[in-house]
């Protein structure tokens, strides 16, 4: 194995297990600061995968907004310190479990199956992404898009005036 290909499986081992202690944690704090670790693990995936705008943008979005949003919330609530609050089991609990299992299934057995194209260079040539691709998708976005690129700019701006109004009425 080349260390590309190593770097690439600790990632998504990291990303598995962290994704894994948010399931079983019953700290708050410790499974947004364990989401932290998915995000970077994801954003370092795409970066294997050749889309660093992606991988730049799951930094931003994720990263920068949504997680520091969900850490302020939970520090920044009143809490029982000490409380431990049970796991609910809902009626979809089984159902869950095993919809959760089958899609594991899946995903080894197609693992599995492709296991000689993963782990092998049995005669193939691998290409490896040298050229960024965000000048790519800015041309494409100024030129051959830009009407989808205006109409999303216009729905935006709809969305924050309604969302303005509706924050600045008053309650009579």
């Amino acid at each position: 194995m080349t260390a590309v290909q190593l770097l690439f499986y600790f990632f998504a081992l990291l990303t598995v297990a962290f994704a894994l202690f948010i399931l079983f944690t019953k700290n708050v704090l410790h499974a947004v600061l364990s989401l932290l670790a998915v995000f970077i693990g994801i954003s370092a995936l795409y970066i294997f995968a050749g889309a660093d705008f992606l991988a730049v943008t799951q930094l931003v979005i994720y990263v920068g907004g949504v997680l520091v949003l969900m850490l302020f919330g939970v520090m920044l609530t009143n809490r029982e310190t000490g409380a431990i609050y049970p796991i609910s089991r809902n009626k979809y609990f089984i159902s869950g479990i095993i919809s959760g299992l089958s899609v594991l299934g899946i995903l080894v057995y197609l693992f599995v199956k492709n296991e000689n194209s993963f782990l092998s260079d049995s005669g193939k040539t691998t290409t490896v992404v040298t050229q960024s691709t965000i000048k790519i998708l800015g041309i494409s976005l100024i030129s051959e898009y830009i009407v989808v690129f205006e109409a999303v700019g216009v729905l935006l701006l709809i969305a924050l005036v309604g969302a303005a109004f509706v924050a600045g009425r008053k309650a009579s």
